[in-house]
């Protein structure tokens, strides 16, 4: 039953675009509650959650892995949370106010979109 199977993809790839942003919210809280400035790196097809430092020794706290039959679009390379529950944005090594990132794959494209002003981070459906 190709519809059932489209149906289930589809949802698939919904659940998968709201954990992707609970893991930047999560991120997000993280800070605040440790205290601690932390960095997401975005590559390709994986975010990687670390500890920025002085050197190039940075403490990794968890890596997310975004499944090949994902695309990621975006101009975001990393997201700095801070302690305030404040953010930054890093787009080509340029701080920005907003950023998005969208996920796309065969059965649909969604936006995350994050806004650095007001400490917002949402899904766009």
């Amino acid at each position: 039953m190709p519809g059932f199977y489209t149906r289930y993809q589809k949802q698939k790839f919904q659940n998968y675009c709201y954990k992707f942003m609970n893991f930047l919210k999560n991120a997000h809280n993280k800070t605040v509650v440790e205290g601690r400035v932390i960095e997401v790196e975005i590559k390709p097809h994986i975010l990687v959650l670390a500890v920025p430092s002085q050197d190039d020794n940075k403490e990794i706290i968890a890596e997310y892995p975004i499944p090949e039959e994902y695309k990621l679009d975006t101009q975001v390379d990393n997201i700095y949370f801070y302690p305030t529950g404040e953010f930054k944005i890093i787009c080509d090594g340029n701080m920005r106010e907003e950023g998005s990132i969208t996920l796309s794959s065969r059965y649909g494209e969604n936006k995350i979109s994050l806004w650095a002003g007001s400490g917002t981070i949402f899904l766009e459906e």
